[in-house]
């Protein structure tokens, strides 16, 4: 790996951390700061405000910290094996996820112990919204998630660089099967976990606890339509990248200036979707309407720990939406999903692993 492309690659990932951080609020589902649920006529209350400017000036001490020490190892790195390289930007990775949520989870405890201290709530009547579109939209819904079949399409490209692999094969006789034939299989894999994760993704259960019924709902689906695209993007680049690393392999050529462009498109493409969720908030959170009262408000902290973890077991949902962040999460009360969970880290490490001693 290429010194400028291992420094772009981390401090990419630094930058996008650093935003996510920063913008942790923006970014959060509506009501909530810090993983904790605050009543609409308390979320302008200048307690909460001097937490969050506290907050942000300490994501860039941090961050700023561990970012000047991440690039000085990297540099006096970059000269060592692939493997030492990429074990550094593997620590780097979870020094970053680390210090996030260190970060996060004591200014959770400060808002939570904030919130019971000046008794922010208030009890209103359990609204329950039944609302099938937002699972299964009618066909001719304005503000529709992509289709999950859609995801399924780009297998045609990771199936076709693995047919003209097999075509070839007889130049590879001397070659590791493994090192051969491992990136058209991690396509064709991506795109059925692509597949599963957007069909769970967009049907998971939404978080309707907090503002009015209707603008709620009409906020939900705008978001699904929006993270629906950006992971049909992100699909299409990764494969696109796969297939020219793929056909390097095959054709015995230099891949890696196209590799270069297509890994800059995905970082700016990523950027601009970063920037777009930051400024629509989780699940549309930023997203103005007409009415804006807060007839869903429940007090459901108790279901969440640290502010990050979803632990129902009274709620048979396999997902439900994050309510710091982007995205969904797996309710960790659901036996199935923490199997399921466990199981996919599980194949993340075994095939880094391979690859790390393959690199060796």
């Amino acid at each position: 790996m290429e010194g400028l492309s291992i420094i772009l690659s981390v401090n990419s990932f630094i930058i996008t951390m650093i935003i996510l951080s920063y913008y942790l609020n923006n970014s959060s589902n509506k009501g909530i700061y810090f993983g904790v649920r605050i009543p609409q006529k308390y979320q302008g209350e200048n307690e909460i405000k001097r937490l969050e400017k506290n907050y942000k000036k300490n994501v860039i001490y941090l961050f700023s910290i561990l970012t000047v020490i991440i690039n000085l190892i990297i540099i006096f790195n970059l000269k060592s094996s692939e493997f030492v390289i990429s074990m550094i930007m593997i620590i780097s990775v979870v020094s970053m996820l680390l210090a996030h949520s260190i970060l996060f989870v004591i200014y959770y405890k400060k808002v939570k112990l904030l919130k019971e201290i000046n008794n922010w709530n208030y009890k209103t009547n359990n609204v329950v919204v039944i609302d099938t579109t937002l699972r299964k939209p009618k066909k001719n819904e304005k503000y529709k998630a992509l289709n999950e079949k859609i995801f399924l399409i780009p297998i045609i490209i990771p199936i076709s660089t693995l047919i003209l692999t097999v075509s070839r094969k007889e130049y590879f006789v001397s070659e590791d099967l493994y090192k051969i034939y491992k990136t058209p299989i991690y396509g064709i894999i991506l795109c059925i976990i692509m597949f599963i994760l957007t069909k769970i993704t967009l049907s998971s259960k939404v978080d309707l606890n907090s503002g009015s019924i209707q603008t709620a709902v009409k906020r939900k689906k705008k978001f699904k339509r929006v993270i629906s695209i950006f992971l049909f993007i992100a699909e299409i680049e990764t494969i696109l990248l796969y297939s020219v690393i793929q056909i390097g392999v095959v054709y015995n050529f230099n891949s890696m200036p196209i590799e270069n462009l297509i890994n800059i498109v995905i970082l700016v493409s990523m950027l601009i979707f970063i920037l777009i969720f930051i400024i629509i908030g989780q699940g549309g959170r930023n997203i103005k309407e007409d009415t804006e009262n807060d007839d869903l408000y429940k007090n459901d902290d108790d279901k969440w720990i640290l502010g990050m973890f979803y632990y129902n077991k009274n709620d048979p949902a396999f997902m439900v939406e994050k309510r710091v962040g982007i995205g969904s999460t797996i309710n960790f009360a659901n036996k199935k999903a923490v199997i399921i969970f466990i199981l996919l880290i599980a194949l993340i490490i075994i095939f880094s692993i391979r690859d790390l001693k393959f690199s060796s």
